[in-house]
């Protein structure tokens, strides 16, 4: 019989054994831009990347299903992801995290490639989010990206994540929300 903590395996010859069982914990944010729905983000063409913004105040910002305990993720005044504790997020080295970007390009040129990037660290390392992309039409692009990562480290954990933002022709963006995973061991 399993207790809690394990769980009980049988195979099809009546004998079982007990095994140990990870608890998983997590949850979920769902933080929604209102800010860029009236003022767009222009991204400059040849710039360099520039930081995506949310100021989590859109009508669908959710955070009703955070894991127990923890505090946001998302910090609207530094544009930044916190998994430090700083927040009260309560993540620690091994949480994994997936972030699904909205978000509508409104390219003004044919043939403009876009990327965005989560900047871990103030742009020590990033990790790609939306490859290299190159829209062939002009107007608005309708984009989801969604990726996943772990706090592999104290070094990630206690350094703030940011989204940005290039191309190599100007044009704006709506920042829709981010949608975020949490899945850690309890």
């Amino acid at each position: 019989m399993a207790t809690v903590g394990n769980a009980y395996s049988s195979s099809t010859g009546g004998g079982g054994v007990v095994l140990p069982v990870d608890m998983l914990t997590g949850g979920y944010y769902d933080y929604n831009d209102a800010a860029t729905s009236i003022t767009p983000i222009v991204v400059t063409g040849g710039a360099g990347p520039i930081v995506m913004t949310n100021d989590t105040l859109g009508p669908q910002t959710l955070r009703a299903f955070a894991p127990d305990g923890a505090g946001d993720i998302w910090n609207p005044s530094t544009n930044e992801f916190d998994f430090s504790g700083v927040s009260g997020t309560g993540l620690s080295v091994g949480t994994r995290l997936g972030i699904r970007l909205d978000m509508e390009i409104d390219t003004a040129s044919v043939n403009t490639e876009v990327r965005v990037d989560l900047h871990f660290a103030a742009g020590l390392f990033k990790l790609s989010w939306l490859n290299l992309t190159n829209y062939k039409t002009s107007g608005v692009q309708q984009v989801t990206a969604h990726s996943e990562f772990h706090i592999g480290s104290a070094f990630v954990l206690g350094n703030g994540a940011q989204f940005k933002i290039e191309a190599d022709k100007t044009c704006s963006v709506k920042v829709l929300g981010f949608f975020c995973s949490v899945v850690a061991q309890g």
